[in-house]
């Protein structure tokens, strides 16, 4: 259980808790009452929805799902309420009722001497029709066994701890073999009053804790142990009497769909074994669809599911044989006549394993769709379904971030649809999910940086890769991820030709929004500022002008040089203005190219500054040259205030040095020009 989930439980049973006080202060018609009931009921059915059923274990000291105890405080006084009141585990399906709810907190807010007197709280629920929820009471009978003086069935059924001594001789049986195993199980039924005589019905919830718990004691043994265990465990469970077995095959198989210790046991049985166990207790014309819910819910890998499809697919080809008189050949999926010392299976009807003909369609569906893959498809596609009609904030979180954990298989799964309608879904959901935003934010992050966002970038590189507008879609839904890092990958310096690809790229997943870049310039190292300035002038966005009239006073003139090309791709007024801020840069060379370029043609500002760069003093060769460039751009202008100027260099008669006759000169001609066009008759 991870924390999210163990957070929202533990969020609805103090719901619970609250609400019992609530009930044992109110009766359930009053006001009080009612609200309460709404508010357990939405909390607990947004729970199902994310997680599906839950099933917890009462201790006198604590609360357990899965064998994993809740945290203290709050959950241990609830554990201790449920306690006294002889509650040993409670189930709850999707699905539940307002009303269900409401009996189950009437039913466990009366007092432990009402309960008793009236029969238990397990026979209350039976009477009050609740569908969804299932409640077992605890109710040990007296055994001389030996296991049962030493506690050690009471620690596997009732605290699920078992001390050292115990767990020394627990251990010693499983590794035993599955004899010793099985004398162990039937210990555990013994004494928690399961009876296998005929024609008894036979309660077999006591074996399934004990089999929870053994099977997270198995865990904490050493990891090259954990699967000989598990194997003697999984066939401890085939050695039981036929009673105890048939009853025991499809609380197993529910146990598996759940996640409970079913799907370690089921897990360590061959393909025929669980086809056989699943089979087992199903009446006839429903064994394809047990058999669909148990290979989707337990995602068993496919060569597995295989093997279970084409085992059934045998007995189908066979002629609709009874499965009941054939047992599983170990030498692979072939049926035999079965012998009596291995037809462990002798106890099942063969009524009960005939096939139909809905039952031979499913299973040819089966034989395709069975697998880990298609199924965590459908969740996923089921999670999208869900997160869009998902209005509570929290709730809104728990689907989002669910999602955000699929988008790795996605991905290497090739499903780039799905994975572009994700990511935009994920990023609408962040607007949607109010105070919880950062906990989406920091998932999606976690999975991107985990080497999602590494793989779509390199794939998207590869102009040849299939569904490279797919590929483009998703970047973009999750730029603000995507963009950082494509600088960082630039800030690495590199080749030439990579360098115009991550451009370019960037460029693509910016589209109209320069300030994803823009804002990263200040700060950005000089070759790294080249290659942002390229990628807003490719936008052709005018809002990027902005972003770029501030690198005038950037001290790296190949910088300053790349807005300047920049902001001549963009032809707007904000481009126009930002161009103004250049015209005053020291750089000779820079001056040269706006003049030449006359993009601020009839500015003010402009004229008056080449005016000023044509009196400066500075006669070295680049200023000479802006010089000439800019009394040849007054006089395209027709810039008649400078005309004075212009004639007054012109008429000089004394001048020194080769750069002031050159400017001299060059002024002549052009005045003379000048005049002579303002003589022509219009």
């Amino acid at each position: 259980m991870d924390q999210p989930q163990r957070q929202l439980l533990e969020k609805v049973l103090r719901r619970v808790h609250s609400g019992l006080k609530t009930f044992q202060l109110y009766s359930a018609t009053h006001a009080s009452a009612q609200v309460t009931v709404q508010d357990v009921a939405g909390t607990l059915r947004g729970y199902l929805q994310r997680y599906g059923a839950v099933a917890l274990q009462v201790n006198k000291d604590r609360l357990l799902v899965d064998g994993i105890p809740l945290s203290e405080g709050s959950m241990n006084t609830l554990a201790f309420f449920l306690y006294v009141r002889n509650l040993a585990s409670i189930a709850v399906l999707p699905g539940v009722t307002d009303r269900e709810v409401g009996a189950l907190l009437s039913i466990l807010a009366q007092d432990r001497q009402v309960i008793e007197s009236a029969g238990g709280v397990e026979r209350l629920a039976l009477s009050q029709d609740l569908p969804h929820i299932t409640i077992k009471a605890m109710a040990l009978s007296e055994s001389a066994d030996a296991l049962s003086e030493a506690g050690i069935v009471d620690a596997l059924i009732r605290t699920r701890r078992l001390s050292p001594e115990q767990r020394d001789v627990v251990f010693s049986m499983l590794r035993d073999g599955p004899a010793a195993t099985a004398a162990l199980l039937v210990s555990v039924q013994k004494a928690a009053g399961g009876t296998s005589t005929d024609g008894k019905l036979i309660d077999v919830e006591h074996l399934l804790i004990a089999l929870e718990t053994l099977d997270r004691a198995i865990l904490d043994e050493p990891v090259e142990d954990q699967e000989i265990l598990l194997q003697s465990l999984a066939q401890g469970v085939l050695q039981q009497d036929a009673g105890v077995r048939a009853a025991l095959a499809p609380e197993l198989l529910s146990q598996a769909v759940e996640g409970g210790s079913g799907r370690a046991i089921l897990g360590e049985l061959t393909g025929q074994e669980i086809a056989l166990i699943v089979l087992g207790p199903v009446g006839q014309g429903d064994v394809a669809a047990r058999l669909t819910k148990f290979l989707t819910s337990l995602r068993l890998r496919e060569g597995e599911a295989a093997e279970v499809t084409a085992f059934l697919g045998t007995a189908l080809n066979a002629g609709g044989t009874k499965l009941g008189s054939f047992a599983a050949s170990p030498g692979g999926v072939q049926l035999q006549p079965a012998g009596p010392e291995k037809d462990v299976w002798a106890a099942v009807d063969p009524s009960l394993l005939a096939f139909g003909p809905r039952d031979e369609a499913a299973l040819g569906v089966l034989r395709n769709e069975a697998s880990e893959r298609a199924v965590t498809l459908e969740a996923i596609k089921g999670q999208i379904n869900l997160l869009g009609l998902q209005e509570r904030p929290e709730e809104i979180m728990e689907t989002a971030k669910a999602l955000a954990g699929h988008l790795t298989f996605l991905a290497d799964n090739q499903q780039m649809d799905m994975l572009t309608i994700t990511l935009p879904m994920l990023q609408e959901a962040r607007g949607r999910a109010d105070v919880h935003r950062g906990a989406i934010d920091a998932e999606l992050a976690r999975v991107l940086n985990a080497g999602l966002l590494d793989r779509l970038v390199r794939d998207a590189l590869q102009t040849h890769a299939d569904g490279s507008d797919d590929l483009l879609q998703a970047l973009v839904a999750v730029r603000d991820h995507t963009v950082p890092h494509l600088i960082r990958m630039l800030e690495r310096r590199p080749a030439d030709a990579q360098r115009v690809e991550l451009c370019n790229l960037m460029t693509k997943i910016c589209a109209g929004q320069a300030g994803l870049i823009g804002s990263r310039l200040p700060g950005a190292s000089p070759h790294l500022a080249r290659d942002l300035v390229f990628g807003l002038g490719e936008l052709r966005d005018p809002a990027a002008a902005g972003y770029l009239a501030r690198l005038a006073a950037h001290p790296e003139y190949l910088v300053r040089r790349e807005a300047i090309d920049a902001l001549r791709k963009m032809p707007s007024d904000q481009s126009r203005g930002a161009l103004v801020e250049f015209f005053r840069d020291p750089d000779p060379r820079i001056q040269y190219s706006l003049i030449e370029g006359a993009e601020v043609a009839h500015d003010e500002r402009i004229m008056t500054w080449m005016q000023d760069a044509i009196r400066s003093p500075d006669w070295t060769p680049g200023a000479i040259a802006v010089k000439v460039a800019a009394m040849k751009a007054l006089a395209r202008m027709r810039a008649d205030g400078a005309l004075p100027l212009l004639r007054r260099i012109a008429r000089t008669r004394w001048v020194f040095g080769q750069g002031r006759r050159t400017v001299r000169q060059a002024a002549r001609r052009i005045v003379e020009d000048w005049e002579r066009s303002r003589q022509r008759p219009a």
